[in-house]
């Protein structure tokens, strides 16, 4: 166990009589990619004007929401119809919804945005300023589905629709609008019914630092007692966290003929 950016300290040890210590063990580490920028987490097209979008910031540091805006694409226009800037800080592992200002099913913390506005058939996107560049869009810009984008197991109206745990980034760019299709409706999202609000404030997602071990193997004499395996971690975080490195086996070498 050790916190990011530090040594990770491990001993493997094959006998008493082993003089020389060959770190062929092989040593599990986290090897999933942390977010590096905001999704969109949830989107629910409820009945009447209940309409909402949550935000999740899976990143190691807060994010200043003034750098971004919702971006409302009606009825396969290809330009803005409504634009809505944000603002506040987002700490990360947090959420944020913003709500249709007629929408009253969800009882929780919620901002009214114009953006929200949307139909079955509107595309959204969440636009970064600093970037001038799309860091996630739902359906696609510049088409119209008809009533609603559809795949095999989800629709986009009259339904909520949650991010799965295992998306760490949003879709960065346009699907294209021949087809007017919405290619990732299917894998990336999970279907619920309409109103259904339960999922709002909170987002679940299973992704982390890239661990990498800097040599693929070491070794270090026995009376050392310690040896320092280097673990290269990206992104770096500015906060402490914990690693876990397992040893599920090893191998030992005796070196020179100096037995003993």
């Amino acid at each position: 166990m050790n916190r990011l950016g530090r040594s990770v300290h491990a001993r493997c040890r094959e006998g008493v009589r082993a003089l020389t210590l060959v770190f062929s063990c092989a040593l599990a580490a986290a090897a999933s990619a942390q977010a590096t920028d905001l999704i969109i987490s949830e989107y629910v097209e409820g009945s009447g004007n209940n309409k909402y979008i949550e935000l999740y910031n899976g990143t190691a540091g807060n994010i200043n929401l003034g750098n971004y805006q919702l971006h409302l694409y009606s009825n396969g226009s290809p330009t803005v119809s409504t634009s809505t800037a944000l603002s506040g800080m987002l700490p990360s592992g947090a959420t944020i919804v913003y709500k249709n200002a007629s929408a009253t099913i969800y009882g929780g913390a919620a901002t009214s945005a114009p953006a929200v506005g949307f139909n079955g058939d509107d595309a959204i996107a969440l636009y970064k300023i600093s970037t001038t560049s799309y860091v996630d869009i739902f359906g696609n810009i510049g088409c119209d589905p008809g009533s609603q984008w559809t795949s095999a197991s989800n629709r986009t109206q009259d339904r909520t629709l949650v991010r799965n745990a295992n998306i760490c980034a949003g879709v960065t760019v346009d699907p294209g609008n021949a087809p007017c299709d919405f290619p990732t409706l299917e894998s990336q999202w999970t279907e619920y019914a309409q109103n259904d609000v339960s999922h709002l404030g909170s987002h679940t997602m299973t992704c982390g630092p890239t661990v990498n071990f800097a040599a693929a193997s070491s070794s270090a004499l026995e009376n050392a007692g310690t040896a320092t395996v280097t673990l290269n971690i990206n992104p770096a975080s500015g906060s402490a966290e914990t690693v876990y490195v397992t040893i599920v086996g090893g191998t030992a070498t005796y070196g020179g003929g100096n037995d003993y």
